[in-house]
């Protein structure tokens, strides 16, 4: 039995056996051995638009990381993380990197908003500020925002030469 999501099944921001197989989902998957499941799809209109913001950079690719989209540039320097529902917070988020003391000033002047991601024991994400998305289906998130974050970790972290590219266009 293949489960396959489509835009439709993505439309209700909930995936079950039901809208993955149909009406008969749930007898179909228990008949199968399969226990039922619910995945909670919070961002996935949000995760095409931050796709069509990062993906406009220079060497930019996205490939799954820690569980996560993650967009890097050269393939090793990663630009920015897209969470949703990490570890079960409920919101949707957006991780980036930054010169030192600014994720600090921008989570320090808009706390609601802003936030520093726990670094690893290794000290992965000491110089990053997420940024929360809302993620309700408006037109309240400010894409020209996040577009400017994204840039900012993108000269942070890119090569000189992808950088000259970026201000030739």
């Amino acid at each position: 039995m293949i489960l396959r999501l489509t835009a439709a099944n993505l439309s209700s921001r909930t995936i079950t056996p039901a809208n993955l197989l149909g009406p008969r989902g749930e007898q179909q998957s228990r008949a199968a051995g399969l226990r039922p499941i619910t995945i909670t799809v919070m961002g996935a209109r949000e995760l095409q638009l931050m796709r069509k913001v990062v993906m406009a950079f220079p060497g930019v690719t996205e490939r799954q990381s820690h569980g996560a989209p993650c967009f890097f540039v050269s393939a090793t320097r990663p630009v920015c993380y897209f969470h949703d529902n990490h570890r079960g917070d409920g919101r949707v988020s957006v991780w980036c990197p930054l010169p030192p003391g600014v994720a600090q000033e921008l989570a320090d002047a808009e706390p609601d908003r802003f936030f520093r991601p726990t670094p690893s024991a290794g000290g992965v994400f000491a110089q990053w500020v997420g940024l929360f998305i809302e993620a309700h289906g408006g037109d309240e998130t400010d894409w020209g925002e996040i577009a400017a974050l994204v840039e900012e970790a993108y000269r942070y972290v890119a090569p000189e030469y992808l950088i000259g590219e970026l201000d030739g266009r």
